[in-house]
């Protein structure tokens, strides 16, 4: 028999810090059948300073290269991940041994690659079919969870402000529609 238990630990005050996601991505996919370096590329400029603290890449089996950079508004280049052979099972959360101090005016920027040829290996289709995005591992996709942290939490409302209105352009503006009447 099996006997499980939980502790729970309460607070008289709010958590001090909370993590923001940065999606960068794209949902603009479609990949020709033999094309063996297709291109998706997203960026966000950060409004405040920031601490990234992790990462989450996501793509299914045609992508072979995934990069994710920080451009520094001094000109500096800082990697944010570089997964030159992509495997499907490496959808992870990836924590950063220590965080990454980006200050604002940062841009961050992603390059997914991929290889919907007969020389992919990992291509589930022989001969390559057309590949668009979706949620079957056979479609594809292109995202890069950048987790971040604000210096001052009370800037927090304005990364937020900063990425909804990524998040609208993204749509065309299209997501909320006025009812008829």
């Amino acid at each position: 028999m099996e006997q499980a238990s939980i502790a729970l630990y309460f607070s008289d005050a709010p958590p001090g810090k909370r993590i923001a996601d940065v999606a960068l991505g794209s949902r603009h996919i479609d990949i020709p059948p033999g094309e063996s370096a297709y291109k998706v590329r997203d960026h966000f400029t950060l409004p405040i300073d920031v601490e990234a603290v992790g990462i989450i890449p996501h793509a299914h089996y045609l992508c072979k290269d995934m990069k994710g950079i920080a451009l520094l508004p001094d000109g500096t280049k800082k990697w944010l991940i570089w997964i030159r052979d992509w495997d499907f099972n490496w959808q992870e959360q990836y924590r950063y041994e220590q965080p990454l101090r980006l200050p604002a005016g940062t841009r961050l920027e992603m390059e997914f690659t991929y290889d919907n040829s007969d020389r992919n290996p990992r291509n589930p289709s022989h001969p390559p079919q057309r590949v668009l995005w979706g949620p079957d591992s056979t479609d594809e996709m292109a995202g890069l969870h950048i987790q971040v942290i604000p210096v001052r939490m009370s800037e927090m409302p304005l990364l937020m402000q900063a990425l909804w209105g990524k998040f609208m352009r993204s749509v065309g503006g299209k997501f909320f529609t006025l009812p008829d009447g």
